[in-house]
């Protein structure tokens, strides 16, 4: 029975919540996918490492197509505000030309209809729409990396983000990954167009935590009475040493005196330790908590707490 119920968890968590009716009260779950996981499962006796089956993994592409109809700085706002994890509102076109008139209503409408976004609620007349589990969330992310790539002209080293991201996972050392991550902003920093921020990166590392299939990678939940910026937590079919929770602090170069810097330390250590008092963290074993500060796009303090 447990082994059960963990199954339907973790299925959950990376098929399930789907709704696209304001009358219904069930959530569906993603049946290629489910079906996926399950042979999976019934042909190793343990969740398949791939969360996605061959033909939905390669969706970024078509999720390319979408973003690049009609106005294309309008849709990359929304995968912006998708991938910060802002709340999406909309009325849900019933129908709709791309020979006429082609807002953000409509694209959003776009992205319900065909399952990236789907709706959480319902505000003023309104539909509240929200990315429907985990593995859509990575196909957002796969896009993202490729949109960061073509914009800044830079090619991760996937190869390198995968490497640093095991030896987190075997070793419990995040050296790599603090380089990997300055290593992109570096190559970042210097455009004026770049608003530079926590946000940034926290976004940032997220983004190259799911290129790798270590973990699953979350972000803002809610723990104690605070939002953690990065949980790198169990991925179904996956056996790693370490698991971690990262707290980021951020200031600029003109604001990185010494004493800001160690107030902001003090700040991510604090907020880690309610965090690591939570039920969902405490006596967890093997859990690595890292206060991060940079400046700038340089990491000034890397402490585990």
């Amino acid at each position: 029975m447990e082994e059960k119920e963990r199954i339907v968890a973790e299925m959950r968590s990376c098929y399930n919540g789907y709704l696209f009716s304001a009358d219904a009260n069930n959530r569906l779950f993603n049946s290629n996918m489910s079906l996926n996981y399950l042979s999976g499962y019934y042909v190793g006796k343990r969740p398949p490492r791939e969360l996605l089956d061959a033909s939905i993994a390669s969706d970024y592409s078509k999720l390319a197509g979408l973003f690049a109809l009609k106005n294309k700085s309008s849709n990359y706002q929304v995968l912006q505000d998708i991938i910060d994890g802002k709340e999406q509102f909309a009325y849900i076109t019933a129908q709709y030309s791309l020979e006429k008139r082609f807002d953000q209503n409509d694209f959003l409408s776009l992205l319900y209809y065909l399952g990236y976004l789907t709706i959480d609620s319902f505000y003023a007349g309104m539909v509240k729409l929200k990315v429907p589990n985990y593995v859509v969330k990575e196909l957002y992310f796969s896009y993202f990396e490729k949109i960061l790539e073509e914009e800044f002209k830079y090619e991760l080293d996937v190869a390198n983000i995968q490497m640093a991201l095991a030896t987190l996972a075997g070793e419990g050392d995040n050296t790599m990954l603090i380089t990997c991550i300055e290593t992109v902003l570096t190559s970042m920093s210097n455009r004026d167009s770049i608003n530079m921020d926590e946000k940034y990166i926290k976004t940032i590392c997220f983004t190259l935590c799911m290129l790798s299939k270590c973990y699953l990678v979350e972000s803002e939940n809610e723990v104690n009475k605070g939002y953690t910026d990065i949980q790198l937590m169990k991925r179904p079919g996956i056996d790693v040493n370490y698991y971690a929770i990262i707290e980021f602090k951020y200031l600029s170069k003109a604001d990185g005196s010494e004493g800001n810097v160690v107030r902001k330390l003090e700040e991510a250590k604090k907020q880690l330790e309610r965090y690591s008092t939570s039920p969902k963290y405490k006596g967890m074993e093997r859990l690595k908590k890292w206060a991060i500060v940079f400046v700038q796009d340089e990491c000034v303090r890397n402490e585990e707490i």
